[in-house]
Order: structure tokens, then sequence, then C-alpha cells
């Protein structure tokens, strides 16, 4: 059930486990873990809907390359950020589980066939199709072929698409609601976390609304699952976990360049890199460096996407697809009323004399060309704290978000063989942007098309895992060393970023973590 902290007179909270925000992974944690025979206290800071007051908790100082307002990358209320994401789901790359030796701190604990099992749970929360990323699959599926690559370097990758989004907070918010052992208390802030250092456990913390009221909640285990920012200032907040000054320090995010340029013969069909839906499963194909090449290149991973310009089939299946998704779940589609002009002006493109607008008598045509790339983890790049507070009396963050010559070189290198390949393959002709010539790399007076470096709101890294307190905050299994009974949930714990969209492997690390605490939450329990 909801419970309301402004307005309920919530005294002493206990409960079996305390898990604190309410995005992809708290709301995972909660609705897995509700089927033990425990009770669950879910605590966001926000309430169901966003208001200004709360989010402006979000505020901070940027002292490294220049990023959005802080208060912008972020949601903070019952669903978290999910309510602004994009719906790209995919897989972590097996080699970026690895350790490998051109990348300093890079290696996870465990491999991806770790992760495989939860991935296929994590499909399903997400509202995608099967878990099944292989691009020849999927291009005969759709029977729509790949580019015909000539013995390239090039592999096509494909992602899928959660369309709509899935929105946690709405999708998820009934079975948060009707789970009886369930207390979601909304609008509840968490000021301090108090530590047993004989007992190395936490005892209990405390929440408070910006209201001024506040309420303890003691549990047997705390998870802690705010965002990539959020985690560490905690932590930071606490003094816990940062026996080695790990907390808050490398700082990931996927990095964007100005599109390129490809001129490509109108002849090739390019389908299968648009946005399209095979077999009820919205699809994206691109293009990205082969393993082995990334290896002895020794760069770093880089997504190459098309923006190709929809065809009239593709905008009519698409706009199709929003609709009979949105009504199974009982809702009415963002735009229905735009969604519907879509698929009749598609319909009579392809079918009416309109479809004498797309027959060109150009033999190429312009495609521009964008690229997500990989970050390398970097000590320097960090969350911190400064001297400014917020409306709790909390201080506030500080931003340094740094890149290498790693990160730098892995860009420019992926180019140019992404050029070379395309043109020995007759694909056409792609222009290559030289990043110091075009001072992308200086630091831009805003965040625009033409302003980059940039950062697409994936936060990661900031608690990393590794086995060696030394050179992780988290274990293996999430727990953050020093303690028995504290966890951290989400993407702070990656200890590399891939060039992949985050959200799939978060739930799918979620499962992970609800797996690991149910053998101890069993044995009180039963």
């Amino acid at each position: 059930m909801f419970i309301d902290a402004r307005k309920d007179n919530l005294k002493d909270v206990d409960c079996d486990i305390c898990i604190v925000g309410a995005g992809a992974a708290g709301i995972t944690l909660a609705r897995t873990l509700s089927r033990e025979n425990i009770h669950i206290c879910l605590l966001e800071s926000g309430g169901l809907e966003l208001d200004q007051a709360t989010q402006s908790l979000y505020t901070g100082t940027i002292a490294g390359v220049p990023y959005y307002p802080l208060e912008t990358a972020r949601l903070r209320y019952f669903g978290g950020t999910t309510g602004h994401w994009g719906g790209a789901c995919w897989p972590l790359e097996e080699n970026e589980f690895e350790q490998r030796s051109w990348v300093p701190y890079s290696g996870w604990p465990f491999s991806r066939k770790e992760l495989d099992p939860y991935y296929v749970k994590a499909q399903k929360v997400c509202e995608v199709g099967p878990f099944n990323y292989d691009a020849a699959y999927w291009s005969e599926e759709g029977d729509q072929p790949l580019l015909p690559l000539v013995d390239s370097r090039l592999a096509t990758k494909i992602y899928q698409n959660s369309a709509p989004p899935t929105r946690f907070g709405t999708r998820y918010r009934e079975d948060i609601d009707k789970a009886e052992n369930i207390s979601a208390v909304l609008h509840a802030n968490v000021t301090r976390i108090e530590r047993d250092d004989l007992n190395q456990t936490i005892r209990r913390i405390t929440a408070t609304t910006l209201e001024g009221k506040s309420f303890p909640v003691t549990a047997r285990f705390f998870i802690i699952s705010a965002g990539g920012m959020e985690n560490p200032r905690l932590l930071l907040l606490n003094d816990i976990g940062n026996q080695n000054d790990l907390v808050g320090r490398f700082f990931m995010e996927h990095i964007g360049l100005p599109k390129s340029t490809l001129l490509m013969p109108r002849h090739i069909n390019t389908l299968f890199y648009n946005r399209t839906s095979i077999n009820g499963t919205d699809i994206r194909a691109g293009l990205s460096l082969k393993p082995e090449i990334l290896e002895k290149e020794r760069i770093l991973n880089t997504w190459v996407g098309f923006k190709l310009d929809p065809t009239p089939a593709s905008r009519l299946a698409d706009s199709w697809d929003t609709i009979k998704t949105s009504v199974r779940h009982g809702q009415v589609p963002d735009d229905f009323s735009r969604h519907i002009k879509i698929i009749v002006k598609s319909m009579r493109q392809l079918y009416g004399d309109q479809q004498k607008e797309n027959n060109s008598p150009d033999d190429f045509i312009t495609i521009p060309v964008g690229q997500q790339s990989e970050q390398s983890p970097n000590p320097l790049s960090r969350v911190t704290l400064g001297d400014e507070r917020d409306e709790l009396g909390q201080r506030k963050i500080v931003f340094d978000w740094r890149l290498t010559e790693l990160d730098y070189h892995s860009i420019r290198r992926t180019q140019e063989i992404t050029a070379a390949e395309i043109g020995k393959s007759n694909l056409g002709r792609m222009q290559i942007l030289n990043p110091e010539d075009d001072h992308v790399w200086d630091n831009p007076k805003r965040i625009s098309e033409s302003a980059y470096p940039r950062g697409a709101f994936h936060h990661m890294g900031t608690t990393r895992m590794h086995n060696d307190p030394k050179q992780g905050v988290v274990d293996a299994n999430c727990r953050v060393h020093g303690t028995k009974n504290l966890y951290v949930a989400g993407s702070s714990v990656f200890p590399t970023s891939g060039y992949e969209n985050p959200t799939l492997t978060i739930v799918a690390m979620a499962f992970r973590l609800a797996e690991h605490l149910r053998k101890p939450l069993a044995r009180r329990t039963g």
C-alpha cells in the first residue's frame, strides 16, 4: 500500500528489508521480494507525480565537462528516471564483462553468462521481445537484409525498444499498492544512515519530509537504489563504504558526438537499420566493431547508428504498434490523434497518389550518422559533496565529469574504421569528423546539437563492484564492503559502462540481487 509521509503519522517503521528509491531497480526488487514471507518498506523521495520542490533536491554544481543541469538529468518521483526513459533495451556484450588489458580498471567479478537468466526476466519487465539479440535472426524474421559488408571489421548489432517505453511508476503501481507486505512511503527523503561499527551493520535510517516530519526505519537489510548520483551522495553524506576513497569515483556516461554524414546509393536497402517492428518486437540495427578488432586496436566499444527518414510502411507500423500496446494496457497513447494522422497519411503514400513523393531521381541519399560510445573507468571522473546545502540541510553534489585520451582515441578510430569499411563495401562515403579541428573537445558553453561531448542521462560506476574493497565499493553481490546488511542497486555498481543503455541491465541486476537475498531472508522467516 501507499503511505504519504506528509500526512500519515509515522513513528517507528520496522521491516525485514528497506529499499531506498522507487525507480527501475527499487520497484523490481520490491515486486520480486514481495513473494517472500517478509515485510518490505519502499521509501520514495517524491510522490506519484513530479513536483518541483522535490525535484530541486537534485540541484548541484558542475565542475568538469559541461553537462545538463543535474535536476533535469534525473527524475525524483515514483518510477524514477523511467519517466523519461527512451525505451532502448540491450544487454552488455560478453567482452564488456571481461578484464581488457588496454582498459584500466575493467572487468566484472562474473561473466555475462551469470546475468543471462536474469536478462530473460528483465525482458518481460521492460516489455520487449524474446531474449535474442542476434541480428541475423531478426533480419531473416523480418525479411529485411543486413547491409552487404564485404570482409568487414564491422558487425550489425540490434537493440529492442520498449514501445511505448514502460513507465515503471504507472505500469507497476497497482502491484505495489495491492501487495499486503509492501509499505510504499512517499515524500520520504533519507537524511541519515546510522551504522553500528562494532557489528558492521546499519542500525537504522531516518527519513524526512520537506515539511520537516521525520521517522526512523529499522530493517534486517537495507538497499540503496536511488540512482548513479544519489547512491554515492547518500554514502558520502553518512561516511559509509568510503574507507578507500572510492565512493563517487569512476563516474561513467555514454558519450555522444555531433552527427557525421553518410552519402549512400539510394538503391541500398536500409530498412533494417531504421526503427522497425518484427513479429511485434520493436527493433533498431546499427554497426559496431567486432570484438577482435577492438582488441587489436586497443579501443573501447562504440555504437554507430543511422538516422534514416522513416518509410511510410515503418511509420504506419510504428504508430499502429503504439496504439495497440497502449490499448492492451487499458490506456490511450500520448498524441493519439497524431498517430491516427500518421496512419492515414502513410496509407495514402503506400496505396494512393502521394506515393510519387517518395520517388526521387537522385541517385544518393544523405544520412546523418550518430555514435554512442563507451567511457573508460576513470577515478578522476567523480561525484563529491560541496558546501551548498539543499532544503533538507544535506550537502549538494559537485559533479566532475572527465574524459581520457582512451575515450577520445576510441571515438576517432571507430569513425575512421567505419568510414573505411563502408567505402570498401561500396555502400557510400562517410564524412569523418576531426574533433580536434572542429574543437568539439573544447569546453562547450551550452548543451545542444553543436556542443559536444554530451551524455545520455546514463549515470554509472560511482559505487563500482569489485571483490577487493581497495578496488570497489560493493562486492559481487552488491553488498557495501565493511557492512553486513547494506546493499546498492542500480547502474552505480557497474564496473564498466559498455555502449548499451543501462536499463535492461539495471533490472537484470535487481533480479540477481533479489535472488541473493532470498536465502538469508528465508533463514529468519521460515
